[in-house]
């Protein structure tokens, strides 16, 4: 039983990988062509994203996608 519900486990967590991956690439096809980004803030106001603030969250995509999602 030790066995199964490790390999569930480990099921889980390639699978929230996999849907990490996903969102963090579809994340980098919006965020790098375009030079202009509106957020939508938590209290539901929007707002210009910046270009340094772009350039971070480029990175830190790229960066988790280099790290965690195989290559297609």
């Amino acid at each position: 039983v030790e066995a199964s519900a490790a390999y569930e486990q480990q099921q889980q967590e390639q699978a929230r990988i996999e849907a990490a991956c996903a969102a963090q690439k579809s994340r980098l096809e919006q965020l790098i062509p375009r030079s202009k980004i509106l957020l939508q803030t938590p209290d539901g106001t929007s707002r210009m994203l910046g270009d340094d603030e772009r350039l971070a969250m480029i990175d830190e995509s790229q960066k988790f996608v280099d790290e965690n999602c195989p290559d297609d």
